[in-house]
């Protein structure tokens, strides 16, 4: 049977994530987590691990409905963990023929980010082809809902939002403008081959053909890029770009910008196993997106921030501002600087303590290599050249604010010394023609008080004249 014929009994755990526009953070106890949880309740949304201080937990449920929890996170990272809620439960089909269930969850993470959980499992063998053209959440139809899992999300969404804006853990809200493009994610799960036999699936010896090199890595390469061309995909090329990052022998977990591809063995699914779960490493590319997301997310945010700035910087030179007054008016363009700063800390945060989120080095590895994969890092460091550039602006507007206050103050006292130097002069002059015994105008007394005129005539003028130029300078820069 030729490659174009393959097909492969796949499972898809499929992710959406959205921008809320809102600032939460219900994941600690606290009664703000569960006012959250009661109006999401009430609203008909079910939690499927445990009680509300269960909520916290990630939990994620494997095809055969066995619950497992992830046991791999340091206690530190439960402010990260995301609230999961059940949101629908159907059966699906699409235009490229394929068919079978779907349950999806909605998981709130923190930062503000919605992430869309869809597991689907398809009802039997497709090709690459078929499986790719029909995983479109613009194609995936639901049976009971009479809509495409794209409509049914974006109503969802909504719903959502609307709900968390009466719950006393929105402690900010922000920019109705919502990102437009609306990233989502594939995870493909090969179970086996239609050539699979038993004996293979048994002895975990069939996995090996998706490595590079084995028959049938350019269907791994046609998922990782959900390509449905995948045949004229260059072999050598993604040879040497996808490493394969399973802690077992025959078992493969690619991960890509497009989309991951994992063939796991038993020791890879096993929940009962005192080894690494296939949950915590679906979990770990999860947590990658959603930081690329939200790294994304405040980028764009930021850089309209950034224009904002700007603009009132270059304001500052069309106003005819004293100094006192624009000392003030930096001042506040620092405040509004320090404000940008801490608003993209907390989701900044978690690329500087992932070490403290996970406890195992191999996951923290699959977790580092997901941001990287989905450009995360570089998201992040063009975050930070935004801020610094604005910094620099800032120092740039102080800086000339203290050099002209320092020209200003040098120019005061020079000319200080020479009203000094005048009226000493005038008063020496003075000592000369004044007779203490007359009672009289005598020619010293009126020189005397010339010299008083004089010299608050030039302190007066200077002051004057000091002005004008200082405003001339505004007006030129």
């Amino acid at each position: 049977m030729s490659e174009r014929e393959l097909r492969l009994k796949v499972s898809l755990v499929f992710w959406q994530l959205y921008d809320t526009g809102l600032a939460y953070n219900p994941f600690l106890h606290s009664q703000e987590s569960d006012s959250m949880q009661k109006l999401l309740r009430k609203a008909g949304y079910v939690f499927p691990y445990g009680s509300a201080k269960d909520a916290p937990e990630f939990v994620y449920e494997d095809s055969s409905g066995y619950s497992e929890k992830v046991g791999w996170l340091a206690s530190t990272a439960q402010q990260y963990m995301p609230l999961i809620i059940n949101v629908a439960e159907d059966t699906f089909t699409s235009s490229s023929g394929t068919e079978g269930s779907i349950k999806i969850q909605a998981h709130l993470h923190y930062g503000g980010c919605l992430l869309f959980d869809c597991k689907l499992e398809f009802s039997k063998e497709y090709t690459v082809s078929r499986l790719v053209r029909g995983s479109s959440p613009r194609d995936v139809q639901l049976q009971g809902k009479g809509m495409s899992l794209w409509e049914f999300m974006i109503g969802e969404r909504i719903k959502l939002i609307n709900i968390l804006r009466k719950s006393s853990s929105v402690t900010k809200r922000r920019s109705e403008d919502l990102m437009q493009t609306q990233p989502w994610h594939h995870n493909w799960i090969i179970r086996k081959t239609e050539n699979t036999t038993k004996q293979a699936l048994a002895n975990d010896t069939w996995q090996k053909e998706f490595l590079p090199g084995g028959k049938y890595f350019r269907h791994a390469l046609g998922l990782t890029q959900r390509s449905d061309t995948w045949q004229t995909l260059s072999i050598d090329f993604y040879g040497k770009q996808l490493k394969n990052w399973s802690p077992y022998e025959n078992s493969i977990v690619y991960i890509t910008n497009a989309g991951n591809v994992i063939v796991p063995n038993q020791a890879l699914v096993n929940p009962e196993a005192f080894k690494n779960k296939l949950v915590d490493i679906i979990f770990g590319c999860e947590m990658g997106n959603v930081q690329r997301f939200l790294s994304l997310k405040h980028v764009t945010n930021i850089s309209k921030e950034a224009i904002q700035l700007q603009l009132a910087i270059q304001q500052l030179h069309e106003k005819q501002l004293n100094e006192a007054t624009l000392a003030e008016e930096i001042r506040d363009l620092e405040e509004e600087f320090t404000r940008i700063s801490l608003e993209i800390s907390d989701d900044l945060m978690i690329f500087k303590v992932r070490r403290l989120m996970f406890t195992s080095i191999l996951k923290l590895t699959l977790f580092v290599e997901m941001i990287e994969a989905l450009h995360g890092f570089e998201y992040q460091e063009a975050l930070e050249g935004l801020l610094s550039k604005m910094q620099v602006a800032l120092n740039r507007e102080r800086e000339v604010l203290t050099i002209r206050i320092s020209q200003q103050e040098s120019t005061m006292l020079r000319n200080l010394q020479l009203v000094f130097i005048v009226t000493l002069a005038t008063e020496i002059i003075a000592l000369f023609f004044y007779d203490p015994a007359s009672l009289t105008w005598s020619l010293g007394a009126l020189l005397f008080v010339a010299s008083v005129v004089i010299t608050l005539a030039l302190y007066f003028g200077i002051r004057l004249t000091l002005r004008r130029r200082t405003e001339r300078m505004f007006r030129r820069d």
